[in-house]
């Protein structure tokens, strides 16, 4: 009598790796969401923009009804605005909309962490681990596309180990409005880093200039 056989868990690397590649046995409902999300927060669909379905899913390669729920959540989610009989339209930011949601979503993330740190497997404290290292990697190369995917993986594994699908629920609402605050943050911040490293190294160059006039004029008395 042959025995059925029984699928290994994926390592964590093999789980990190598939996120990499947008792999992960995702629906067309949930690719045609990411893919839409991606582009909503990386500005490559601009607020204000009219998109449309027959457009959308002649360059994402996927069916008009599983985009039409993807713009559903998004619509929920207030990165699109559906307009009947007009469009849809891409949402312009509202930083006091973003506010709230960050008070929200702060003592949610607080509940979902301290619940997994309690209950996660030996397995899912592996796949922490796993993302961690890989999200480190990504913001030192400024990889923003792919920091948000493991961002995303990062809050799916811990209201999985959470293990409370209430909390599970609340966060997946406020997915997309988080990662339209992530990337922008995350670009802003390098800007400003890249600012004041150019402001550093202007000033030391200054001050060598500077030196090197006092030196000149000190051998030119002797």
């Amino acid at each position: 009598m042959r025995q059925s056989a029984i699928a290994k868990p994926r390592s964590p690397a093999k789980r990190v790796a598939r996120v990499r590649r947008g792999a992960g046995g995702k629906t067309l409902t949930e690719r045609a969401y990411q893919e839409l999300e991606e582009r909503i927060v990386t500005l490559q669909l601009k607020p204000g923009e009219f998109i449309s379905e027959y457009t959308l899913s002649h360059d994402l390669k996927i069916g008009r009804t599983p985009i039409r729920e993807a713009l559903q959540r998004l619509n929920r989610e207030d990165l699109v605005t559906i307009l009947p009989r007009k469009g849809i339209l891409v949402s312009e930011t509202d930083p006091r909309k973003q506010l709230l949601v960050l008070e929200v979503r702060r003592e949610l993330e607080r509940l979902v962490s301290r619940l997994a740190a309690q209950r996660a497997s030996e397995g899912q404290r592996q796949q922490f681990s796993a993302i961690a290292a890989e999200m480190d990697r990504d913001a030192k190369s400024n990889d923003d596309i792919m920091f948000m995917r493991l961002d995303r993986e990062l809050n799916r594994l811990i209201t999985t180990a959470a293990q409370n699908d209430y909390a599970a629920r609340a966060m997946r609402f406020f997915a997309g409005t988080l990662s339209a605050i992530l990337v922008p943050a995350l670009q802003a911040s390098r800007r400003s880093a890249a600012m004041c490293a150019a402001a550093r190294q202007s000033s030391a160059c200054s001050r060598g200039r500077r030196r090197q006039s006092r030196r000149r004029g000190v051998r030119s008395l002797d």
